[in-house]
């Protein structure tokens, strides 16, 4: 199994998230942002979009919105179970606000610190590709509204922070989708290392549990960033999966209890 991906990107994070904590081995590919070939040639010219799961002769994007297609190809092939039928209109209700309303505020923050950093043909793709969607300038109107975003970004997550107060997870006792689902849009928002969770209450931010998902993220962020921009992406590397386990023990407030994951192996 191969995991092409763009190391930021939310959608990423959560594939990359279910991989590791199921203990599913794979190999990771990382790739710049204005280079799709890989993806292009490995769907036949279905697909052009990250993440994209490469398995033997198949290749799976995300091709309708929502579709959540590439998780639910990894659900299927692994019986993971993270769709369960009877909860399938929740999750849908709840992984449509993380990834329209939540993600719509977090990526732009991390963009700001992102993109200014990127090489040079990346970056002006990255540029280009964000002005024809938003607007000329967007890149520089997110920078000086940072923590007016990071402030609206908390104010989203606050009714995701009281469901979490109730329950380690979103909704079971067992992470589903949608739990990867927030983890990968929180993981995009902390990606940059300049950002952290405000002004709520019951985050538990600061406690030794809540320090594992900063810590996962900036991993990925200095990995992909010791990578020499002019290499050719390695289709050979192989990232060995980590094996996670929640902790036991008492139970803990809001997203902490969610993301209480702990490496057993390297």
């Amino acid at each position: 199994l191969t995991l092409i991906q763009f190391p930021w990107s939310p959608f990423c994070v959560t594939v990359r998230h279910i991989l590791e904590r199921n203990a599913i081995p794979f190999r990771l590919r990382n790739i710049p942002y204005h280079e799709r070939a890989s993806i292009i040639k490995a769907t036949n010219g279905r697909g052009y979009t990250v993440p994209c799961v490469v398995d033997g002769k198949q290749a799976i994007c995300d091709v309708t919105d929502f579709g959540q297609e590439v998780a639910r190809y990894i659900d299927r092939r692994y019986t993971l179970n993270l769709f369960p039928k009877e909860v399938e209109g929740i999750q849908l209700i709840l992984s449509r606000y993380i990834e329209n309303d939540l993600e719509m505020v977090g990526f732009k923050i991390n963009d700001s610190y992102i993109v200014p950093a990127r090489p040079l043909v990346e970056r002006v793709m990255l540029i280009r590709h964000k002005e024809r969607k938003f607007g000329k300038g967007c890149l520089q109107e997110w920078t000086s509204h940072r923590t007016y975003l990071c402030a609206q970004f908390a104010e989203l997550l606050t009714p995701i922070d009281h469901m979490l107060a109730e329950s380690p997870f979103l909704i079971s006792n067992r992470p589903l989708f949608v739990d990867y689902d927030l983890y990968g849009v929180i993981g995009n928002y902390l990606f940059s290392g300049k950002t952290k969770l405000l002004n709520l209450n019951t985050f538990g931010v600061g406690t030794a549990q809540w320090q594992v998902l900063p810590r996962k993220i900036e991993s990925l962020r200095l990995n992909y960033a010791s990578q020499d921009p002019g290499e050719k992406p390695s289709s050979t590397r192989i990232e060995r999966a980590h094996s996670y386990r929640a902790h036991s023990g008492r139970k803990t407030d809001g997203l902490t209890a969610s993301f209480r994951f702990r490496e057993q192996g390297s």
